[in-house]
């Protein structure tokens, strides 16, 4: 295909000399530098080239500074911010980053856009000021009024220490280059060609139109005239005007006369969903469409986000792909534990989280370490308290020096920053890593931001280590890995602003939503949209048009263009289609066919083969120790649940892992409870109402040291802990207050609590042991009840049945058969002629003690017992029955 470079080079062979080497092509971007090159060579067996160069290298070169990058000049600014307040009355670095950050990038924007600053800083201070005309000036608003007046001053004092160490922000590079050029065209005055530029800030046109008064620079558009001939297209908004502003310099602005954007093309919009449905569309159109790694195909990102889904969804007929926009180390695997290294200085607390220490030994970097052992330290948490972790006792576990040593040498709590960063580059650096490859790319850029960090740390002793993660997290945003490919075939994949100048016959574009492509009126700026409009700064409505003209650039010279948009309207997504698209169907050709699909996923959903097994010799001698040992009424309703979970939990004996938590889990919080009232009541029969407000005095005392026994000393006292030990103290006084209330008028006695009962059954030739804890037995007005306490939610519905069957066939009759079940092995004991049993739920105080409900009966005596023996019978009868197997039910669980 005959492409925009193409097109220039055959121009530029045709109007230029050749044999002079003194002229300079200035371009975009570095991409476009690299692909003209690649151009040239192949029209011209030549050994050399003119000077080709991007505009940002050309502005440092004229201007003579060095450029500082933005974390480079807000460190420099800091400088200059502190030197003009006296100690102490200045923001530490931490609060100063918030503002500063966006105050450079308005700086910038001044520069580029050469603004007189006096009168700039004079107007935005009135306008700041003005909005709070007529109100009380509070030392707040004084402040505020007062950092808007100290502007100019921070402005010029930047500017002069930047002079005086040859080194400029970007913006303020640009202001000098354009007061150099003169002096730079004196110099050199050779030929200067500004190729494919569109939108121009005020430095760069001051740059070309002295370059264009002077009869050596040329300007040569990549624009279709199509875009040119039509007054509304939104991607013609700068040439025309430049067209017009430079028309007495019409011999020197080149337009390459492009009208391919009428030709024949096959447009199709897609919609589909999310980030997972739009890779996917990718990859059915690049199998659809028989791709090949010769055709010039490009994938336009307008998400960076999207990269990797697409990556991953990649059909098999893409051999070769090569990424031009590359990726913020934000995005690598491994950010999530370095971050976590980072946040444990920046916390500073001795005592390492349960969770963190699982993050971190687990983590997949540390799993693709060669020779690395961390079963010791495994072992060592595992058999310690838990959070009573360590700092210095890892030196007798591991050899100093070693892998292990050094990895948790940085989780030790340094007093500055500097040790801190020398232990990660220490650590970084002994590490090997086997396969995946890729991890070693990740730890280089890495290592080398942690260089950069030591030496801004050295030259800034004074910074925190909350300061520290700051700029880590900028360095870690703004570094990006590139990626090796071949940039002349394969599967091109790039953002927007990457593609400028270069062509592709498919071009698909992903994200083409409103609010991604353009942007809309995001702007991260303390400069109003007035204060814009009335000095000819570039607002919203200029960056839309900066992104139509490359939207629409890419059509010129494509066949095929494929446009996903994301249709997904949940959450804070609207679904909403770029208004490009209506653009492109205002302004297409006769002979452009545009049609629209839908892509969904298919889901083809395999059906559910239930896991059954059958009883082995091994398995029926489990299932006799077990029944030996006791079964509990938790197996057994494990059992009516799903006989594959109690084959399990109770044959294979596989146990839920154990953690760790930093944060009470529901089993402790209900652990908590009844120990509290375990504590309070295991030694008083007689249960008055004094005494009850006794426990009210001391329950919470009693809750803190049952809180310390399980989780650190005074975890209790701040986080999601101390919701959770407020909700148990409300839960616990509401229970006491219930007590009162019911125990007010009537006699009420606690003959046991945590009472552990056992009994034993004969079922044929079986002898079976069934065994559990009751949590209370008490006498209500000389009325035996069987107790359980439960911190979850219970209603009284869930305690009334009609049919012993449900009890042992149904799951949600468990609640029932658990108390009949204590209320068997209690009769059992002791001679009982009736009692009530049923459930105290905290999460349903106000209906109390809910009793067991067989026919609106709510008295146990003989005849349901009976009963209820006769149908346990058969429920164990099944489960050790040889020929029945354990067969899974349709219920979820986690095994």
């Amino acid at each position: 295909m005959q492409t925009f470079l193409d097109d220039f080079v055959k121009y530029y062979s045709a109007n230029f000399d050749l044999s002079l080497k003194n002229q300079t092509i200035i371009l975009p971007s570095k991409r476009s530098v690299a692909a003209l090159k690649k151009t040239f060579t192949n029209h011209f067996d030549t050994l050399w080239l003119p000077e080709i160069t991007d505009i940002l290298s050309f502005i440092k070169k004229v201007s003579q500074i060095e450029i500082l990058d933005h974390q480079e000049s807000i460190l420099e600014f800091y400088k200059v911010y502190s030197s003009l307040h006296k100690e102490n009355q200045y923001d530490s670095y931490e609060n100063y980053y918030s503002w500063a950050s966006v105050l450079i990038n308005d700086f910038n924007e001044i520069d580029r856009f050469l603004i007189n600053p006096e009168h700039f800083f004079k107007d935005n201070k009135s306008i700041k000021t003005l909005n709070y005309f007529g109100e009380e000036k509070t030392e707040m608003i004084k402040s505020y009024i007062k950092f808007w007046e100290k502007l100019p001053l921070y402005y010029s004092t930047f500017k002069n220490h930047c002079l005086k160490i040859n080194k400029a922000s970007q913006g303020l590079a640009y202001r000098m280059a354009s007061e150099k050029i003169y002096g730079y065209i004196e110099e050199y005055n050779n030929p200067i060609i500004f190729l494919g530029f569109n939108a121009l800030n005020k430095a760069e046109e001051q740059i070309v139109e002295c370059c264009l008064k002077q009869k050596i620079g040329y300007l040569v558009w990549d624009i279709d005239q199509n875009y040119l001939s039509e007054p509304t297209h939104p991607a013609n908004t700068f040439i025309v005007n430049y067209q017009k502003k430079w028309s007495s310099y019409r011999n020197y602005l080149v337009n390459l006369k492009s009208a391919l954007f009428s030709k024949p093309k096959q447009i199709t919009i897609h919609s589909s969903s999310r980030y997972v449905g739009q890779a996917k569309a990718v990859a059915n159109i690049l199998q659809s469409s028989n791709f090949n790694d010769s055709k010039k195909t490009a994938v336009i990102l307008n998400d960076e986000n999207l990269l990797f889904p697409i990556l991953n969804s990649l059909p098999d007929n893409v051999h070769e792909v090569n990424i031009t926009m590359g990726l913020t180390l934000n995005k690598s695997p491994i950010t999530d534990f370095i971050n976590l290294l980072i946040a444990h200085q920046v916390k500073h607390k001795d005592e390492l989280s349960n969770d963190m220490m699982s993050q971190l030994i687990h983590h997949q970097l540390l799993f693709h370490i060669d020779n690395i052992n961390l079963n010791p330290l495994i072992y060592f948490i595992d058999n310690n308290e838990a959070h009573k972790y360590f700092y210095n006792d890892f030196d007798t576990i591991f050899k100093k020096d070693s892998i292990e040593h050094l990895f948790l040498s940085c989780l030790k709590l340094y007093s500055t920053p500097v040790e801190f960063i020398e232990a990660i580059i220490k650590f970084i650096g002994s590490i090997q890593i086997s396969k995946p490859l890729k991890f070693e790319v990740y730890l280089k850029s890495y290592q080398n931001i942690f260089l950069r960090l030591y030496e801004i740390i050295k030259s800034n002793p004074n910074l925190s280590h909350k300061a520290v993660e700051i700029i880590f997290k900028d360095l870690e945003e703004s570094e990006k890995l590139s990626f090796q490919g071949s940039k002349d075939s394969g599967l091109q994949i790039m953002g927007m602003l990457e593609s400028r100048l270069l062509d592709f016959e498919t071009i698909i574009f992903t994200s083409v939503n409103e609010g991604i492509l353009p942007a809309g009126k995001t702007d991260n700026s303390y400069i109003t949209y007035d204060l814009k409009k009335q000095y000819s700064m570039p607002t919203h409505t200029e960056k839309d048009a900066i992104y139509a003209y490359h939207f629409f650039r890419l059509f010129q010279r494509a066949e095929h263009c494929h446009i996903i948009y994301d249709n997904d309207q949940t959450g804070f997504n609207k679904g909403e289609k770029s208004r490009f698209l209506s653009y492109l169907e205002i302004f297409k050709s006769k002979y452009h066919k545009i049609n629209s699909k839908d892509f969904h996923l298919s889901t083809k959903l395999k059906k559910n083969q239930h896991l059954e097994v059958q009883k082995t010799p091994e398995i029926l001698n489990k299932l006799k120790d077990l029944i030996q040992n006791g079964l509990s009424s938790t197996a057994l309703t494990t059992y009516i649940l799903n006989p594959i979970l109690f084959y399990k939990r109770y044959i294979l004996k596989v146990k839920e892992p154990e953690t760790k938590d930093d944060t009470i889990n529901h089993r402790d919080f209900g652990t908590l409870i009844h120990s509290t009232v375990e504590e309070l009541y295991k030694n008083i029969s007689n249960l008055d109402y004094n005494y009850i407000e006794e426990c009210q005095k001391v329950y919470p005392s009693i809750l803190k040291t049952k809180f310390d026994l399980l989780y650190v000393q005074d975890s209790f006292k701040k986080g999601p802990n101390r919701i959770k030990f407020e909700i148990a103290k409300a839960s616990l006084d509401r229970f006491f207050n219930q007590e009162k209330k019911f125990q007010k008028n009537s006699d009420l006695e606690i003959v046991d609590i945590e009472k552990p009962v056992e009994c034993l059954l004969k079922i044929d030739e079986n002898t079976i042991k069934l065994k559990g804890y009751i949590d209370r037995i008490d006498k209500y007005d000389n009325e035996l009840r069987i107790i359980d306490l439960k911190t979850g939610k219970v209603e009284p519905k869930n305690l009334k049945f009609k049919d012993f069957n449900h009890l042992i066939t149904d799951y949600d009759y468990a609640k029932a058969f658990q108390v009949l079940f204590y209320a068997l092995i209690y009769s059992k004991n002791f001679n009982v002629d009736q009692m009530k049993a049923g459930i105290i739920s905290f999460k349903n105080l106000n209906s109390w003690f809910m009793p067991l409900n067989f026919n609106g009966k709510t008295t146990i005596d003989d005849s349901i017992l009976i009963e209820f023996e006769h149908y346990l019978h058969q429920l164990i009868n099944e489960i050790l029955d040889p020929n029945i197997p354990f067969k899974e039910k349709d219920v979820n669980f986690e095994s």
